[in-house]
């Protein structure tokens, strides 16, 4: 359970701030008394500050959160900060390999950020080990993975907004104009109309207003809505920081929070995090498929091969889930895949199918195989099978007597 006090304010502010200046990082060497604020009844409100936590450390710049725990880490180093959610230091820790992380970003099972340059390192925080490097021709300050296409956005100051997949290479690229000194990125697929890249930007550096602007990916738009962290946070002197979104730290709400690097002004940065909206309730997905699994003339023991189509046509916005539920239990029977993840609304899905027909001579075979919506099971799709096998090759004496002489076989006609 999350300890919560109430604290701080609530503002709204919807403007676009345009500045033309080159970001800035300060270093202090002063370190502040460790202040955390926990906000137990928020409005209900986008804006209201949930949590305010004085870092006790100078020079941090990234954040993220995995589910479990906080990080920050030092642009200047090789430190990364590890609290709990009520906002404890649980340890400082540093990667070989890894150093002057700033923004980070969480695929839910490795951390990513870079250090100002062309590569993005791939970390495991539990572990503490560099798992990979991307490298391309991007430079990596800000940083925000996408998990619906498995790519990362990532920025440096006024440079564009490069969409990078895992092997490095540039896929696109989205001219921010607005912002000149992009520091941290997320990425959003929980607000009404998104998705949304949010942008902290340090505009025109301390004692400026810190924005958060929200950029939609579909319209390559800002929207006009932003908002000042400046207002809230520390001294309301200092500059943006990293930036992250989470539905995990409170199950109802989504965060938008990061750091705000405040310690030239008051010896201190802070992690911050506010109510960005309520977590939509899951949009309705639904199960459909075909194929022809029809086998008319079928040699005993011989392997077919087929296809089925699985496809999502629920609500769009919906995410399907399926599994092979049953199929008949004549023959030996492959699927590939037997399940799928994450269809979206209106894609497909092939699967490879592939029998081997039974033994049984002169047999009709008929079945059916089930596919089930792993989030409904009441979501069923149903293709029928037919498979028949012919009579046996194997020919009596008279046969093969009457096939080598027909006047034979006119006789067996008379007779029989």
């Amino acid at each position: 359970m999350k300890t919560k006090i109430i604290s701080v304010f609530i503002c709204m502010l919807l403007c676009v701030t345009v500045f033309s200046v080159t970001g800035t990082e300060i270093m202090d060497s002063n370190q502040g008394t460790v202040d955390k604020y926990i906000n137990e009844n928020p409005t209900d409100d986008p804006w209201d500050v949930l949590f305010d936590v004085d870092v006790l450390n100078t020079a941090r710049a990234g954040a993220e959160f995995d589910g479990t725990y906080f990080y920050t880490c030092l642009w200047s180093g090789t430190e990364i900060d590890k609290y709990d959610i009520d906002g404890n230091l649980i340890e400082t820790f540093s990667i070989p390999g890894v150093s002057g992380l700033r923004d980070l970003a969480w695929d839910g099972t490795y951390m990513y950020g870079g250090a100002a340059g062309g590569t993005i390192w791939e970390m495991d925080f539990n572990t503490q080990t560099l798992i990979s490097s991307i490298t391309g021709a991007f430079e990596c300050r800000a940083i925000a993975y996408d998990s619906d296409q498995d790519v990362f956005y990532v920025s440096n100051w006024n440079d564009p907004v490069w969409v990078v997949d895992r092997t490095g290479a540039v896929v696109s690229s989205i001219n921010l104009i607005s912002t000149t000194s992009t520091y941290g990125l997320a990425y959003d697929t929980y607000s009404e109309g998104s998705p949304y890249l949010w942008v902290f930007d340090q505009g025109s550096g301390a004692n400026n207003p810190q924005y958060i602007h929200q950029y939609d990916l579909t319209a390559g738009a800002f929207t006009g809505v932003t908002y000042d962290v400046s207002i809230d946070i520390g001294s309301g002197l200092g500059i943006a920081g990293g930036l992250f979104i989470t539905t995990e730290y409170d199950p109802e709400l989504v965060v938008i929070g990061g750091v705000y690097q405040d310690s030239t002004e008051s010896g201190t940065d802070y992690l911050f995090g506010y109510e960005l909206c309520e977590v939509p309730e899951p949009v309705d997905s639904d199960l459909d498929c075909s194929g022809d699994l029809d086998f008319p003339d079928v040699e005993t023991g011989s392997t077919l091969t087929a296809t089925i189509t699985v496809e999502n046509v629920g609500l769009p916005g919906s995410l399907l889930d399926w599994e092979i539920q049953s199929f008949p239990d004549w023959g030996e029977w492959t699927f590939d895949p037997e399940s799928g993840e994450d269809l979206a609304e209106g894609d497909t899905q092939t699967i490879n199918v592939e029998i081997i027909a039974p033994e049984d001579q002169e047999t009709e075979f008929d079945g059916e195989v089930v596919l089930v919506n792993s989030e409904d099971n009441g979501d069923t799709c149903t293709i029928l099978v037919t498979l028949v096998t012919p009579q046996s090759q194997s020919l009596t004496f008279l046969e093969l007597l009457a096939q080598r002489f027909p006047i034979v076989a006119r006789i067996l006609d008379l007779l029989f």
